[in-house]
């Protein structure tokens, strides 16, 4: 890079630097360390929210676990969630599969009252010794909620445009499990 180009990038270059310095609030040849340490602490952070999400999610699954049906020996969870997204669910999920036993769930959310999306999860245990599969029963729930969606035995998605008939899943979800289990 040479000539006017190279001047043009170096100009840049410093007013990209001197933007980085205002947002640290460095104003002197500290600018690397601060930035360091900024992100170091921004590390830090992201840690400790990933192990209080962890927390929260391990206390939330053994709530929905002390209301879970028992069908043939497995919990049984179907229950639509406010206010959350689909990480939140998929991580409610993982805790159900670690500290659950032997079960099944299925997960509703909402988003903006104009379409809700579902999450399906079986613990090991059951996929080892059931025919019962999140896939499949995600494929299921979804057809009762006017939706689609697919994904891995032990953890499924689905979507639907339709977030008022996923009562209707969330309803039906333990006799699916039945039929399937049948």
């Amino acid at each position: 890079v040479t000539g006017s180009y190279a001047h043009d990038m170096m100009i840049r270059d410093r007013k990209d630097l001197s933007d980085i310095k205002e947002l640290i609030s460095s104003h002197g040849s500290d600018t690397v360390e601060k930035l360091a340490k900024i992100l170091d602490e921004k590390k830090c952070t992201e840690k400790d929210l990933e192990k209080t999400l962890s927390i929260w999610a391990d206390s939330f699954a053994g709530e929905l676990l002390n209301n879970a049906q028992n069908i043939n020996g497995i919990n049984v969870i179907a229950v639509h969630l406010d206010d959350m997204d689909l990480d939140r669910i998929k991580l409610i999920g993982d805790a159900i599969r670690r500290k659950g036993g032997s079960s099944v769930a299925l997960m509703s959310i909402t988003i903006n009252l104009t379409s809700a999306q579902l999450c399906c999860v079986v613990s090991d245990d059951v996929l080892a010794s059931t025919s019962l599969k999140a896939g499949k029963l995600i494929s299921l729930a979804a057809k009762l909620a006017g939706g689609s969606g697919g994904g891995r035995p032990h953890l499924a998605t689905a979507g639907t445009k339709s977030p008022d008939m996923v009562v209707l899943a969330i309803e039906k979800f333990p006799d699916l499990v039945r039929e399937t289990l049948a």
